[in-house]
């Protein structure tokens, strides 16, 4: 059932929520151009609560106003002050990315007060969630990758999905040129380039997602045998200890990368061969690069979240219990009891044969 907008251009204000991180937020981005173009007269406004989702769409030339607040460091009075702000705006039309099935989330949703706010229904505690405080709703879809389940909303909003693209990141010549500095200042010009991601995010226990970093040490160090290659070891300021250990272990030819912004990151991983990543942003950021990833897994469902229209091969160990992460609120367990054999059990043999097969 389409929702009744009866004249897309009379819609004038549009609201975007992306409030999760970066790659929730990228997964996002083959909306954007679709958006724009169904509501020609609407301003979009874009709010992101992570600085690094902030980075990864500043350049975006879809959306009109992007703005970051983080409501977690803020305080519940101060945050509560800013949505009230954004009810004065009056806007038409919210659109929720998915996924948002936090209470919070719907709240400011409808707190914030505009006129249709089509969400989500999610499978596993929804009701304490309050989509219902949303209209109209839409129930997930398990089979569907979350660039998918974005595009459904727009489908309910009447417009033609058909065309998608990619993910999508602008970048600009400082970013480029730092990508092209960088390399000539470390003597990598003519070196075959593998980047790795060893980290994940860590609210909700998320970091029992990745693979371990004495792992990705030894596929370095096998790795850069070859005198041609080497890799580069990406991370935010908070994993620069889980980089300087990988870098240690693994020896020379690997390089822990440190950069500014999100975007000079995505710069420099667009010149790598190989990107080897556990299921995180920067592992979408490749995809959005169309850099050939080789995607770690353990339990997230691939299916959902796999690198989006680009080249990549999905290593992971399906188990009885496995994928067993679901959109919920709740910190990551395994509820099995195999303390997360999932990813533990990959091996380095496996690692290393899909990075050769991509190389």
């Amino acid at each position: 059932m389409k929702l009744r907008i009866d004249n897309p251009e009379e819609i004038k204000s549009i609201i975007v929520f992306a409030l999760p991180g970066i790659g929730d937020t990228l997964l996002f981005t083959p909306a954007l151009p679709i958006v724009k173009r169904h509501f020609p007269n609407a301003h979009i406004y874009f709010l992101v609560m992570m600085k690094g989702a902030y980075d990864v769409v500043r350049h975006n030339p879809y959306i009109d106003e992007l703005v970051y607040f983080n409501f977690m460091k803020e305080g519940v009075f101060r945050s509560l002050k800013f949505v009230l702000s954004l009810r004065r705006k009056r806007f038409d039309l919210a659109i929720t990315a998915y996924p948002a099935n936090r209470l919070e989330y719907n709240g400011i949703n409808f707190l914030v007060g505009a006129r249709f706010r089509p969400v989500h229904r999610y499978r596993h505690l929804d009701l304490v969630n309050a989509s219902w405080l949303n209209h109209p709703i839409l129930v997930e879809d398990d089979n569907l990758h979350n660039v998918e389940e974005n595009l459904r909303l727009l489908d309910l909003l009447g417009c033609n999905t058909e065309d998608s693209g990619p993910l999508e990141i602008y970048l600009t010549e400082d970013e480029l040129n730092f990508a092209e500095r960088y390399i000539r200042e470390n003597r990598l010009s003519g070196k075959l380039l593998v980047g790795f991601h060893p980290g994940t995010a860590t609210l909700k226990n998320q970091a029992r997602r990745r693979w371990a970093p004495e792992k990705f040490a030894e596929l370095a160090k096998r790795l850069t045998r070859n005198q041609d290659v080497r890799v580069l070891v990406f991370g935010g300021p908070e994993e620069k200890g889980l980089k300087q250990f990988i870098a240690s272990e693994a020896g020379d030819g690997t390089i822990p990368v440190a950069t500014e912004t999100v975007l000079e990151a995505a710069a420099l991983i667009a010149k790598c061969s190989v990107f080897v990543s556990s299921d995180s942003g920067l592992m979408h950021i490749a995809a959005a690069m169309q850099t050939p990833t080789v995607a770690i897994f353990g339990p997230t469902h691939p299916e959902w979240v796999h690198p989006y229209r680009s080249p990549h091969i999905i290593v992971r160990r399906e188990l009885p219990c496995s994928p067993c992460f679901y959109y919920s609120p709740r910190p990551l367990t395994c509820r099995s009891g195999l303390n997360f054999e999932c990813v533990r059990s990959i091996t380095v043999d496996e690692v290393e044969q899909a990075v050769a097969k991509l190389l």
